[in-house]
């Protein structure tokens, strides 16, 4: 890795340590998600809308499964062509969403630091296929991209975006 990456993975790092703390407040996470027709949860406060099943899934054309970085980029495509649940915005989640989201969840629970925290809150809300795994973000630079947590407190590390890795795609927000 260059002198000129590890300086931007540092300031990428800095910038989501920042968005996540400024904005992630406990709550009552049940109360604000809310089903939509079946196979999306909405996020009340954020407006962001989360796919229930959050294990990279196979859809029509789209092969699932874990995935570089490039190949997430290109799954969310093919989710958008294909109008996966009825829309054709998904994104990959920008790491203060999902970092945001998962800790959001964690708090509430009022336990942290604990393996698989969130997995099981993650569950009870209705989503499936929940990967003790990390996920991709869309925050990326040369060959590193941010990849978070998700069945712990949602940390987030910088991966090489080579390594193969899950995807959650969302879409909306406020």
């Amino acid at each position: 890795m260059t002198t000129a990456n590890i300086k931007m993975t540092s300031v990428l790092i800095l910038f989501a340590l920042l968005s996540v703390f400024l904005t992630v407040a406990e709550g009552k996470a049940s109360q604000q998600f809310l089903l939509r027709n079946g196979a999306k949860i909405e996020d009340t406060k954020t407006g962001l809308e989360w796919a229930i099943n959050a294990g990279t899934p196979s859809f029509g054309k789209c092969n699932g499964g874990k995935k570089t970085w490039d190949e997430a980029a290109d799954y969310v495509n093919c989710l958008n062509s294909s109008a996966y649940l009825g829309h054709n915005d998904w994104r990959l989640p920008s790491v203060h969403e999902l970092s945001g989201f998962i800790s959001k969840i964690a708090k509430a629970n009022k336990i942290e630091h604990k393996y698989d925290i969130a997995g099981p809150k993650l569950k009870e809300l209705g989503f499936k296929n929940i990967q003790p795994s990390l996920y991709w973000s869309s925050v990326a630079t040369g060959e590193v991209a941010l990849a978070v947590e998700i069945s712990t407190n949602g940390r987030f590390h910088p991966v090489g975006k080579l390594n193969t890795l899950y995807v959650w795609p969302v879409r909306g927000g406020k």
